[in-house]
């Protein structure tokens, strides 16, 4: 789905992506990957199911709309050019 300088209101996770890190816990895989994440809530709440089901991986955040980008600026996200 692509909505240009949108906002939508799906949540980020949704039952598929639970299942999807309980396998992830039971393969070991290194990376888990978030898409369309809009703000650091997203990721403490794939944090917590993967706390919740023992899952050690790290995160790939796939940002995807201009708004995410200001959000995880301002939040500091992201190294400022020196």
């Amino acid at each position: 789905m692509n909505i240009p300088g949108g906002d939508f209101p799906l949540p980020a996770m949704v039952d598929n992506d639970i299942l999807g890190v309980k396998l992830a816990g039971k393969l070991h895989v290194d990376f888990i990957a978030l898409s369309f994440v809009r703000s650091d809530k997203d990721i403490a709440a794939l944090r917590s199911h993967m706390e919740k089901h023992n899952v050690v991986s790290r995160i790939v955040s796939k940002i995807e709309t201009k708004k995410a980008i200001i959000r995880a600026f301002v939040a500091g996200s992201f190294p400022k050019k020196s």
